[in-house]
């Protein structure tokens, strides 16, 4: 076998052996109820006096940041096509909230009651929620999310804009 034939042989072995990179796929919540919540955002007893303290001392960027819960979000994710497949299901929150002023000072937490994991997440990144099997065509959970807003960045008709997305693994 001359050199040439070596290096491409070497080449497809190195081509095929590389692992795949799984591919996230954008999931249907269009059966999850839409809801207004009144979103109350504000200082817990313990933050109050740090923030009295930063405003009178000028320190804006040292406020604690406002925290508000949004309770019992039921949401609905159609899974239908990956029903016996492993997969990690992502909440993912975009980088553009609408209604606020930096989305950088934003954060979502949350907590769970079924199936799917507690976390949390920053707008433009991806927090797992669920790794298994899937066993049902549409996937619930309820949700009861906390959000903090840093600075004192108070956002203006506030929309939350979760999205879901599946990666099937092998």
């Amino acid at each position: 076998m001359n050199l040439h034939t070596r290096l491409i042989l070497c080449a497809c072995l190195l081509v095929f052996s590389m692992p795949t990179f799984a591919q996230r796929i954008a999931l249907d919540d269009s059966l999850s109820p839409r809801q207004n919540y009144f979103l109350d955002l504000k200082w817990t007893p313990q933050e109050i006096g740090r923030a009295i303290t930063a405003m009178f001392n000028g320190r804006a960027a040292s406020l604690p940041p406002l925290t508000g819960r949004i309770p019992n979000v039921d949401t609905r994710l159609n899974t239908s096509a990956f029903i016996g497949q492993a997969a990690k299901i992502y909440l993912t929150l975009p980088v553009l909230q609408t209604g606020t002023h930096s989305p950088n000072n934003m954060q979502l937490s949350w907590r769970t009651r079924g199936k799917f994991l507690s976390g949390s997440v920053r707008p433009g990144q991806s927090t797992l929620v669920f790794e298994g099997i899937i066993d049902q065509a549409i996937m619930t959970e309820v949700f009861d999310f906390t959000l903090s807003i840093e600075n004192g960045d108070i956002p203006d008709n506030f929309t939350l804009e979760t999205k879901y997305e599946i990666e099937v693994t092998p």
